[in-house]
């Protein structure tokens, strides 16, 4: 029993450390979409 408990722990941890990677890695392309609009506006304010 404690086998299959921690086989399903380590699956659960892999998973939920993909997810962080998978926001960190969003929050990084919504930063940088963020930073070329502002690019963008000031190039068509100007």
């Amino acid at each position: 029993m404690p086998a299959i408990f921690t086989e399903i722990v380590g699956k659960y941890l892999q998973h939920r450390g993909v997810l962080l990677d998978f926001l960190m890695i969003f929050e990084e392309i919504v930063y940088f979409l963020r930073v070329i609009g502002r690019q963008v506006m000031r190039t068509a304010c100007a």
